[in-house]
């Protein structure tokens, strides 16, 4: 890559950076907002904190077989039959 392509995606990335910078805070600000809101509402319904439980963990015991499906033929699908001559 050429040293002027390399300059010309250092200030692409800067140029970004300046866009998308403050939109991002702005987002994040609108979100802290309205969590603020939402627990003040249910602060003044008086609901109880939400139990905090850990999800259970899969445990697969069993190993999973994928059956092969065969044509009437007993020649399983994923073999290539080859013609008779």
């Amino acid at each position: 890559m050429a040293e002027s392509n390399h300059d010309m995606v250092n200030l692409l990335t800067q140029q970004i950076g300046i866009v998308f910078s403050p939109l991002i805070q702005d987002t994040n600000n609108s979100y802290q907002a309205l969590s603020t809101q939402m627990e003040r509402i249910a602060n003044f319904f008086g609901t109880r904190p939400a139990p905090n439980t850990p999800a259970p963990q899969n445990q697969n015991v069993w190993p999973v077989e994928i059956p092969v499906e065969r044509p009437n033929n007993g020649v399983p699908i994923y073999q290539v039959q080859q013609p008779v001559v």
